[in-house]
């Protein structure tokens, strides 16, 4: 097991027919989740959107599928062996021994991403970009954007209309919260 949220589990694998390590995804539904495996398109919006993209800053799905027995949804995803930006980042201490070109580097391999994503028809927008959804390479000069169960696809000239707010609380924009 490589690791785990509140959704998710992620551990490490071999695809023995392309010879890569992946990383195994599997989230579990539970009873009180009956509603969301109602409407498979939902359910399989981060796999499909990513199986449908193709760049070297949005991370790869390679495969997926649902056991309707089990209740788990499995994604089949490109392996970052150095993990998160986060996980990455506390390897120092304190930040102090990166270096502002580092920084730089990520930042704009980090809109690169962006500004792919937002040149989809339609357009996708990630809306949890944080430390922990952007994944390194093992040489820590490569990022790559991951983590799309929140992102949504609008049309254009339409802007999102949930009321609800999504993402991370302390990396939303301010313009997503009402008042």
């Amino acid at each position: 097991m490589l690791g785990g949220g509140a959704y998710k589990e992620v551990f490490i694998g071999y695809d023995r027919a392309d010879e890569i390590v992946i990383a195994w995804n599997q989230i579990v539904f539970s009873e009180e989740e009956d509603e969301a495996l109602k409407n498979p398109e939902k359910l399989f919006s981060e796999a499909t959107m990513l199986k449908s993209l193709d760049h070297e800053r949005v991370m790869k799905c390679f495969s997926y599928w649902f056991d309707s027995k089990s209740k788990t949804l499995t994604m089949i995803k490109e392996l970052f062996p150095s993990g998160s930006l986060k996980r990455y980042l506390s390897k120092y201490d304190n930040g102090t021994d990166i270096d502002l070109a580092s920084i730089k580097n990520w930042g704009r391999q980090i809109l690169e991403g962006l500004s792919f994503l937002h040149s989809q028809s339609p357009k996708i927008i990630h809306r949890d970009i944080k430390c922990d959804n952007v994944f390194v390479d093992s040489g820590g000069k490569q990022v790559t954007l991951g983590d799309f169960g929140l992102a949504i696809r609008i049309m254009e000239g339409n802007f999102v209309k949930e009321k609800e707010a999504k993402g991370t609380p302390e990396f939303m924009a301010p313009e997503c919260y009402d008042g």
